[in-house]
């Protein structure tokens, strides 16, 4: 639910049209409503930008990727402990 909240919240305060918000979704797993996640980032997303970043073995990596690839972002998947500073880095100079 948070995601859907946080890409209300943005497209709502948006207060430059020429500043695009960057969302990040990160997540070990144990998405719920996946469906009306989709729904609504395709309705509101408009120009900000998603990027999905997936910890450990549980994350569903079909709606990771689809929701970036509404987004205009990445979906980057950190497997182990020693990798989260190198991709959540990646990530952020996207």
């Amino acid at each position: 639910m948070f995601l859907l909240i946080n890409v209300k919240y943005t497209q709502a305060t948006q207060i430059d049209a020429f500043i695009r918000n960057k969302i990040i979704f990160l997540t070990d797993g144990q998405v719920a409503n996946e469906d009306e996640i989709l729904y609504n980032v395709r309705r509101f997303i408009n120009q900000d930008r998603l990027f999905t970043i997936g910890i450990g073995s549980a994350p569903n990596s079909f709606l990771m990727t689809s929701l970036a690839d509404y987004g205009r972002g990445t979906f980057t998947y950190i497997g182990s402990i020693s990798e989260v500073r190198e991709k959540c880095k990646n990530c952020l100079l996207n």
